[in-house]
Parts: C-alpha cells; structure tokens; sequence
C-alpha cells in the first residue's frame, strides 16, 4: 500500500508570516513548525546538509526561502497533481514489477534537499517530495509529477531487490555511502602525494576491494555544487 503523508499544511500555517520576517529568521520559523510537528522530516533534511558540510540555514536563506512566495501557484498545483497519482503508479508499479513491501510518501515544502528523495519514514521506505524544488525545477504539472514518482518507485523497489538478495549496506554505492569520509581523505591524501588516483575510476582495479568509487565520489560533488547554485 502507498501512504500518502501530506504535510503542506503545516507550511500553509506559517506562509504568510515566513514571508514578513527577516531572512535571517525565516529559517528558525520553518524549522519549528516542521519539527513540532514533523520532527524526522525536519532532521533529516537539516542533517542531510550538516553531513556534507553546509550550513542549512544560510543555503535556504538564499536559495529556497526568497523564492516560495512566487511559487506558491506552483506548489499548490505539484501538491495536486502528487495526491492523485502516487496512489495509481503504486498500482501499476506493483502488477509490473511484483513487489509486495509498503511505502510512504511524504509531501512537504522544505529547504532544497531535492524534488525526489529515496529514504525511509517512521522506520518504513518512504519517498520525500519536496514541493519547493519541484516548483523550481518546473515539474508541477501532472506529466512531470507522475514521471518523478515513477522514478522514486524505481529507487524504492531498487532498494528492496538489494535487501532480499542480502545486498543491502555492505556493497556497491552503499558501501561507498558508509565510507565517504573516508574515500574523500584517501583520495586528497594521494592526490596531495602526486600519487595515482586510478584505483578510484580503473574498471579493472579497486579501492579496498571496491571498483568505480570515483564515479560516485564525483557524483556527491556534482549534486553538492547544484545544491549550493540552487539548480
């Protein structure tokens, strides 16, 4: 079953006084209302940020919050078109690909983690639908809406095949997602020796024990620097 979770309200509570504040405030306001009310969906977009070393507050003061006002028509209607059609692409989703796990959706106005995010709710898979990136990026309308749903599904049940084949948390990108730290140092550390960073890219060599993990070291810088342009 796919359990929509409609959060907009609690934004709809607090737009029209976010937009009379200073911007140096609008950030705290935002933050309590979404974390008195959903404290997870809060924390882990503000978390998602502190993990790749920027400062929440100052990204969304430039590039989310100056911009909500105007694309509030946008939103209303991506909120729309998103409650009419998670509940038929589960349905079709479900007879094509065979899977029988549940998972949330969860629709909310945030502070530009991004339009779709695969992750987990309240202990469950769950999708997060940003409104306010959805907005920007121009995928309010029915077509485009459905096509990002449709996407997260594919992550979602990506994710689940990886569990019930025991792959979950111990290969692949998750392995590299575990020790991201840890790749960033290894690599600077070489790069600074003028030695060969090969292994991090070579089909045909490794980091421990671990191919391609350039590609998605390079792909977290590629998302970081869109983040920080507001793309």
């Amino acid at each position: 079953m796919a359990r929509i979770i409609d959060t907009f309200p609690v934004f709809d509570g607090i737009r029209e006084k976010i937009s009379t504040l200073p911007p140096d405030e609008q950030p705290d306001l935002w933050l309590e209302a979404y974390r008195s009310a959903w404290p997870e969906l809060a924390d882990k977009q503000t978390s998602s940020y502190a993990e790749e070393g920027f400062d929440w507050r100052a990204a969304a003061k430039e590039h989310v919050f100056p911009y909500l006002k105007d694309r509030m028509a946008d939103m209303a209607e991506a909120r729309r078109n998103l409650l009419g059609n998670v509940g038929n692409i589960y349905t079709r989703a479900q007879a094509a690909l065979g899977f029988s796990f549940n998972a949330a959706f969860v629709i909310h106005v945030g502070i530009g983690c991004g339009a779709g995010w695969a992750d987990t709710f309240d202990g469950k898979p769950a999708c997060l639908l940003g409104l306010e990136h959805i907005a920007e990026c121009g995928w309010s309308g029915p077509e485009a809406s459905s096509a990002l749903v449709a996407h997260q599904w594919g992550h979602l049940f990506h994710s689940h095949a990886r569990r019930e084949a025991g792959l979950a948390g111990g290969s692949g990108p998750f392995w590299c997602g575990q020790h991201q730290a840890w790749l960033a140092r290894e690599f600077l550390k070489r790069a600074e020796r003028d030695e060969s960073v090969r292994p991090f890219f070579g089909s045909w060599l490794n980091i421990e024990g671990k191919r391609q993990c350039g590609y998605y070291k390079d792909t977290l810088i590629a998302m970081a620097a869109r983040r920080l342009k507001g793309a």
